[in-house]
C-alpha cells in the first residue's frame, strides 16, 4: 500500500479535529455557509488552546474525553448567545449558487495545495531537516506523556495550537509524531487556509461563484505562504497562526457590515465571533494576532481615504484619523518592547540583510522572498488588482493597504534591519521570510480582484461576437473559465514547479550536511533507543540525530533540541563523559539527570558548528573506559556508563 494511502486515516482524523469543535460552535452562533465553514478551524483552535490551559490549571490530564467536554460546553456558550442574540434577526440562508462557488474553491484550493505539499514532502513520515524540527517534537512528546498540553506549561509561555491539534488527533488514532506533525501541516496548509481564503473572499466579493472559485486556485499560488513556511525554521507555530488569519478576517469583515456582500449575519453577533476567534489566533501563534492587527487597521485607513476622496465635506476629520492612527502605530511599536520583555527579547534577534533596498522592493513585488523564483504572473494579477482598488477606492481597497504595509515591513527586514526597524519586524524575530508569510494574506484578495478585472474584460470582448450570442453565460462561465485557463497557463499550473521544489529543498535536501537523519537513520535511533530501560535517559551529541531519541521513544535525553543549553550538568557531561572513569563531577551530574547511556555517531548536520566546545567530551566514546558498547545501528552506537554504578 502507498504510504499516503495508509495516511489517510490519519490525516482525516486530524482535519476532524481542527474542523469539528469549531464547525459546532460556528453553528452555534448562527453563522452559516463557508463563512461558518472558514471559521471552524480558528473556533476549534480557541478551544483546543483555551480548554488546555484550564484543564492544565485543574490538574487534568489531556484527553479526547476532555476535548470533548471542552467543545460541548463552547457549544452550549455558543448557543445561548446565538440564541439571545437571533431573537430580532435570522440570518438568511446562503443563496445555493454561492453555496456551490465555495465549495467548488474551496475543493480546487485543498486540491492546489496538496498537490504541491505532497510530492514535496515526498513520504508522510518524512522529517522536515529544519533546526526547529527537533524543539517542536520533543515538545509533542513531553505533552503526550505527561497529559499537560497548556501553552503555559513548561519552562514557560510557548503558543501550542499546532502542537494541541497533533497530540490530540495522536491521542484518537495513534501514529508516530513525524507523520502526526505532517498531517498536522497539512491540515493548517491545504484545508484550514483555502477555506479561509474562499471565506474572506465570500465577505468581499459577494455571492458570485467565480471570486470564490478564484480565491480556491490563489490561495494555492504564493511561496510565501504556506510553501515556505513548510520547512523554514521550522515554524510550526506560525503555520497555524496565519493559516487562521483569512477565516478570522473573514468574520471581522462580516462585523464591519460589509455592504458589498448579501451575507451580513447580525453584526453584533459577527462582533461575538470575532472575540471568540482571537484566542485561538494567539495561541496558534502572536504572529497571527500581530498580521490581523495589521490587517484591521488597513482596514480602518482604507475607510478614512476612501471618506477624504469622496466626501470632501469630511476630508479633514479623516486626515486628522489618518495622522492619530499613524501616532498611535508609531507610539505602540515603540512601547511595547518597553512595557513586555518578551517583546523586547523577539526585537533584539539579528539577521542578517541580504538584499538592497531596491532589490528587496522587487522581490515584494513580484512575490519572490529570500531568493526565490519571480512569479511574474501571479505578480501581474495582484498589482492589476492593487491598482483597480486604488482607482476605484471599492472594497478591496483594505487588501492594497495591507499588501502595501507588509510588503513595506519586507523590506524593512531583508534590506535594513537596524534597531529603529526591529520595533516594527521584531514581532516575526526580525525575520525577512516570517515577515513575508504573513503577505499573502491581502495578495489573495488582490489576486481575486485582479481576475475580476481581467474577467470584466473578456466578458466585453466575448460580448461582441455574435456567434456567442448575449446570454448570461458569457460574462457568468465563459469569461472566467477563459481567464482561468490562462492564468493557471501563465502561472505554470499555480507555480507548481517551484513550490514543489521548495517543500522538496527542506523534506528531501541534496547536501548531507542538511539533513539531520534520513527515514532509516531513524528507524536505527528508534531501535537503539527502545534498548534503554524507561527510567534511564541518554546522552549524545545533539546534531547526530540523538536529540530526536526522545521523540521517538519516549526515552529522555540530556538534549531536546539543537542549541544545547550551555552550563550546569549538561556542560558536564556534554564535556566530560569522555573522561567519566576519573571525572567523580561527571558522575555526579549523570545522576542528577538520571543518565546512564549515551549515543554516538557522525555528526554531518550544519547545526553543529558551534557547539564542539560544548559537546566534546561525547563524540567519541570508544575505548574509554567506564563505558561499555552496548549495541550498535548503522552509523549509531550505544553504550552503557558503567563507571558510576546505577544511578
Amino acid at each position: 500500500m502507498s504510504p499516503w494511502l495508509a495516511a489517510i486515516p490519519a490525516l482525516g482524523t486530524t482535519v476532524f479535529v481542527l474542523l469539528a469543535p469549531g464547525l459546532l460552535l460556528a453553528l452555534g452562533l448562527g453563522l452559516r455557509g463557508i463563512l461558518a465553514w472558514g471559521a471552524a478551524p480558528v473556533f476549534s483552535m480557541s478551544v483546543l488552546t483555551v480548554g488546555a490551559v484550564g484543564a492544565s490549571v485543574a490538574g487534568v490530564r489531556w484527553s479526547p474525553g476532555v476535548a470533548a467536554a471542552c467543545t460541548a460546553a463552547s457549544l452550549a456558550f455558543a448557543l445561548a448567545v446565538g440564541v439571545a442574540m437571533r431573537r430580532r434577526l435570522r440570518p438568511p440562508a446562503e443563496p445555493r449558487h454561492a453555496s456551490l462557488g465555495a465549495t467548488a474553491g474551496a475543493a480546487l484550493g485543498v486540491l492546489a495545495s496538496l498537490a504541491s505539499a505532497v510530492p514535496g514532502m515526498r513520504r508522510p513520515d518524512n522529517l522536515v531537516d529544519s533546526m526547529d524540527a527537533v524543539f517542536h517534537l520533543n515538545r509533542m512528546r513531553s505533552m503526550l506523556t505527561s497529559g499537560d498540553i497548556s501553552s503555559l506549561g513548561g519552562t514557560g509561555f510557548y503558543p501550542s495550537g499546532f502542537h494541541d491539534l497533533a497530540v490530540t488527533a495522536m491521542q484518537l488514532h495513534p501514529v508516530p509524531l513525524i507523520t502526526s506533525s505532517n498531517m498536522v501541516v497539512l491540515a493548517f496548509t491545504a484545508v484550514a487556509w483555502p477555506i479561509g481564503c474562499v471565506a474572506m473572499a465570500r465577505q468581499v466579493f459577494g455571492s458570485r461563484p467565480a471570486p470564490l472559485i478564484a480565491a480556491g486556485v490563489c490561495s494555492a499560488s504564493f511561496l510565501a505562504f504556506p510553501s515556505y513556511l513548510l520547512g523554514w525554521g521550522v515554524v510550526w507555530a506560525q503555520v497555524a497562526g496565519i493559516a487562521v488569519v483569512p477565516g478570522t478576517v473573514a468574520l471581522v469583515l462580516a462585523a464591519a457590515g460589509r455592504p458589498e456582500t448579501d451575507q451580513r449575519p447580525h453584526r453584533r453577533l459577527a462582533a461575538v465571533a470575532v472575540v471568540l476567534a482571537v484566542p485561538g489566533v494567539f495561541l496558534a501563534h502572536p504572529t497571527g494576532v500581530v498580521t490581523l492587527a495589521g490587517l484591521g487597521a488597513s482596514m480602518v485607513v482604507a475607510a478614512l481615504l476612501r471618506t477624504a476622496v469622496v466626501r470632501p465635506e469630511r476630508r479633514r476629520r479623516a486626515l486628522s484619523g489618518l495622522a492619530a492612527l499613524a501616532v498611535l502605530t508609531i507610539g505602540a511599536a515603540a512601547a511595547l518592547p518597553v512595557a513586555s520583555r518578551q517583546i523586547a527579547v523577539l526585537s533584539s534577534f539579528h539577521w542578517m540583510t541580504f538584499e538592497t533596498v531596491p532589490q528587496a522592493i522587487r522581490s515584494a513585488l513580484t512575490n519572490a522572498p529570500h531568493f526565490q523564483p519571480q512569479l511574474w504572473v501571479l505578480s501581474a494579477v495582484v498589482l492589476l488588482g492593487l491598482g483597480a482598488a486604488v482607482i476605484r477606492l471599492d472594497a478591496v481597497l483594505w487588501a492594497a493597504v495591507g499588501f502595501v504595509v507588509f510588503s513595506a515591513l519586507y523590506v524593512l527586514a531583508a534590506a535594513v534591519n537596524s534597531s529603529f526597524t526591529a520595533m516594527y519586524t521584531g514581532f516575526w524575530y526580525n525575520d525577512a521570510v516570517r515577515v513575508a508569510a504573513s503577505v499573502p494574506v491581502p495578495a489573495v484578495v488582490l489576486a481575486v480582484a485582479g481576475l475580476e478585472v481581467l474577467n470584466r474584460a473578456a466578458a466585453r470582448l466575448l460580448l461582441r461576437a455574435p456567434a456567442l450570442g448575449s446570454g448570461r453565460w458569457v460574462p457568468a462561465v465563459l469569461a472566467p473559465s477563459l481567464v482561468g485557463v490562462l492564468f493557471l497557463a501563465g502561472t505554470g499550473l499555480n507555480n507548481q514547479a517551484a513550490k514543489v521544489d521548495l517543500v522538496a529543498h527542506y523534506y528531501s535536501p541534496k547536501e548531507r550536511g542538511r539533513q539531520l537523519a534520513d527515514a532509516g537513520e531513524l528507524r536505527d535511533l528508534a531501535a537503539l533507543g527502545r534498548m534503554v530501560p524507561a527510567d534511564a535517559g541518554i546522552a549524545g551529541v545533539a546534531a547526530n540525530g540523538s536529540a530526536l531519541v526522545y521523540a521517538l521513544t519516549g526515552r529522555h535525553t540530556l538534549f531536546t533540541t539543537l542549541s544545547p543549553v550551555r552550563g550546569g550538568d549538561t556542560e558536564i557531561i556534554a564535556g566530560g563523559l569522555d573522561h567519566v572513569a576519573s571525572r567523580p563531577d561527571v558522575c555526579d551530574a549523570l545522576r542528577r539527570q538520571h543518565i546512564r547511556y549515551a549515543i554516538t555517531g557522525k555528526a554531518y548536520y550544519w547545526a553543529r558548528n558551534g557547539n564542539d566546545d560544548i559537546d566534546r567530551g561525547m563524540v567519541s566514546l570508544a575505548g574509554r573506559p567506564g563505558l561499555e558498547r552496548v549495541a550498535s545501528r548503522g552509523r549509531f552506537n550505544l553504550y552503557r556508563v558503567t563507571a558510576c554504578g546505577e544511578s
